[in-house]
């Protein structure tokens, strides 16, 4: 015999109970994940490049590479670039002129040890240092440098 309730009827088993505000949560995540699903499949269809327009885009030649073409953004810039003499501008001067100094040093000394005999070495000295602030291997001499 079935099992029967109270009033004779067969029992059933009841699932839990869905109330209406957990089934408008449950279709608003639904809704939520078909909208995703619909824009993720735009996205694809609108990543995706024809053959021909795919090798538009990869057979360009790299401009970075041509020295030929001259790049500035400023007149001075443009200017620097445009000049043909072979001689630039040093920007730098003082970071070689200890080593100038000392070559020029070594020179002058001999050959003033022969000019003048009899001199102290510090008298030496002195007159070369005297000889290099006017002398043209000074790099801080050069053309375009500012002596302060």
């Amino acid at each position: 015999m079935a099992a029967s309730s109270k009033k004779g009827g067969t029992s059933r088993v009841a699932g839990p109970k869905v109330t209406h505000h957990e089934l408008r949560l449950q279709q608003e995540a639904q809704r939520k994940a078909d909208e995703q699903a619909v824009k993720a499949q735009k996205t694809a269809v609108r990543n995706t490049v024809e053959p021909e327009a795919y090798a538009r885009m990869v057979d360009v030649e790299n401009v970075n590479r041509n020295e030929d073409v001259i790049e500035a953004t400023t007149v001075d810039q443009a200017l620097a670039a445009l000049d043909v003499t072979e001689e630039k501008e040093d920007r730098h001067p003082e970071r070689r002129r200890k080593a100038a100094y000392l070559a020029f040093e070594e020179r002058e000394l001999d050959r003033l040890q022969q000019d003048k005999p009899g001199l102290k070495h510090s008298q030496y000295k002195d007159m070369i240092f005297k000889q290099w602030q006017k002398s043209r291997e000074n790099p801080m001499n050069a053309v375009g440098t500012v002596t302060k």
